[in-house]
């Protein structure tokens, strides 16, 4: 199963640094600046944004629609196709079996309902077919319709159309009079039994059989004269959150209560205009407006806005007119232009942390590293020249030691060039002056072998640099 991660060009190696000669003695200290890749929080203040266009491979600059399919990779739908995106390299997909004479190219929405993946288009309903890595008519939803927005209660697949609601696998309307064949743009599980959904420029509560239950509006001070129009719902917590051309509402489902909520100081035409609203990953509101994007907090009410450059510029967009937010498994924030292509920032950005050499669990032994070697636990072993061994734990930051005063793993002196995993249970080490030391892990054992004067069986010195084991598995 494929996994989108934006690490695969950093691959750890298990020998990063080489080991020093005597003549290479230093005459400073050599503080470690592993290359250890570490997380650093990517939604700050100075976040840097990556571009994805037609000039990648992109189908046309204007994404309406993002979504991540089960298997990890994502997908833009575009004003004139589908594309998919592996981390790498963008694929377009043709759309079968378009009804003749109508073109096909508008891809409005996408969606997973039991691991198949969906695609609203401007002439139907289609989806993915994975043995033949083709996209199909759906054969449960035929209607030629312009189908808009899609969302499940877990058992059924709703579709909102040009045209009204349906039900995947029903091609009757569930809408009745007053709402049938109004648009319906956007729609939200309220439970297994109720659904949210954008009608017109109505916003109503209904059963999944299409009673309508109740028409929300908004509070007397929140409104305004013109008609709103509804483009995108989403939970969060215990609110419903929704996108539309009137800013940004909150529902309360416990209190019934439907209101306005100022997500900006400078609010202006533009940024009332919310096309896209998605949950961040650190608990923040990621708004797509025509005045670029803004990561609202609710709890605190304030929001950081990012717009565009005319320069290519990594830190501001490259249009601020977003139709798209999404974000995906891995944390990474998704934005559809309507000129720009995609914007989008990986959860992770890659730097380096200082270990510093000092006492204790979470400090480094040693400031001369000569050796570096990663385990099968994933736990790096860090050779000094001037405090045995350190072994760090990433995952859990922590630091355990081997020296002259440890057990039962121990050296006969602190110098290390040389560390080694045989694969067998047993790490070795070789040291300047102290000859080779072999720690068993299965037995917890440390053993040394030393020169020895007047003996064939023994080290030709103790002074040991490297170790290698060749083809016949002998070091």
């Amino acid at each position: 199963m494929y996994r989108l991660k934006f690490s695969d060009c950093y691959k750890r190696n298990a020998e990063l640094v080489p080991s020093l000669s005597p003549g290479m003695k230093k005459s400073f200290t050599l503080t470690l600046l592993l290359a250890f890749i570490t997380q650093l929080s990517a939604f700050t203040q100075s976040m840097s944004f990556r571009k994805i266009t037609a000039d990648n491979g992109l189908t046309c600059n204007t994404v309406f629609t993002i979504a991540q399919d089960p298997k990890g990779f994502v997908w833009f739908g575009t004003r004139e196709g589908l594309d998919r995106y592996d981390g790498h390299t963008v694929k377009n997909y043709e759309i079968n079996n378009p009804l003749p004479g109508i073109p096909l190219s508008r891809i409005n929405c996408l969606f997973t309902f039991r691991d198949t993946f969906y695609a609203g288009t401007s002439n139907g309903l289609y989806q993915y077919d994975p043995v033949k890595d083709s996209v199909i008519a759906s054969t449960q939803f035929n209607a030629r319709v312009n189908v808009l927005a899609m969302a499940s209660t877990g058992k059924d697949l709703f579709i909102g159309t040009g045209a009204g609601l349906y039900r995947i696998g029903e091609l009757r309307q569930l809408l009745g009079p007053g709402f049938k064949s109004k648009p319906v743009t956007a729609i939200a599980a309220l439970s297994q039994a109720c659904l949210l959904v954008a009608c017109g420029n109505s916003l109503l509560i209904m059963k999944e059989n299409g009673r309508v239950l109740q028409q929300l509006s908004l509070l007397p001070e929140a409104r305004h004269e013109r008609e709103t129009i509804y483009f995108s719902i989403v939970k969060q917590g215990r609110y419903y959150w929704i996108g539309s051309n009137d800013g940004l509402l909150r529902f309360d489902q416990q209190n019934q209560v439907l209101t306005r909520v100022p997500f900006t100081d400078k609010e202006n035409t533009e940024s009332n205009v919310v096309r896209a609203v998605r949950s961040g990953p650190k608990g923040q509101l990621v708004l797509g407006t025509e005045n670029g994007l803004y990561l609202f907090e609710p709890k605190t009410g304030k929001s950081t806005h990012y717009s565009h450059s005319l320069s290519n510029d990594p830190q501001s967009l490259n249009d601020k007119a977003i139709y798209a937010a999404f974000t995906s498994n891995d944390g990474s924030i998704w934005l559809g232009t309507y000129f720009g292509g995609i914007n989008y920032v990986p959860s992770i950005v890659y730097g380096f942390r200082n270990l510093l050499p000092g006492q204790g669990s979470q400090q480094l032994n040693g400031k001369a590293i000569s050796q570096l070697m990663e385990d099968e636990n994933k736990q790096i072993w860090i050779g000094t020249e001037d405090g045995g061994i350190s072994i760090y734990d990433p995952a859990k930051q922590y630091f355990e030691h081997i020296s002259t005063r440890t057990k039962p793993f121990y050296l006969s002196v602190n110098n290390v060039h040389a560390i080694y995993h045989d694969g067998s249970g047993s790490i070795w080490a070789g040291t300047f002056l102290g000859g080779l030391h072999r720690f068993n892990k299965r037995t917890n054992t440390t053993t040394i072998y030393r020169h020895r004067a007047n003996s064939k069986n023994t080290l030709s010195n103790d002074h040991i640099y490297t170790i290698y084991r060749d083809s016949r598995k002998i070091l």
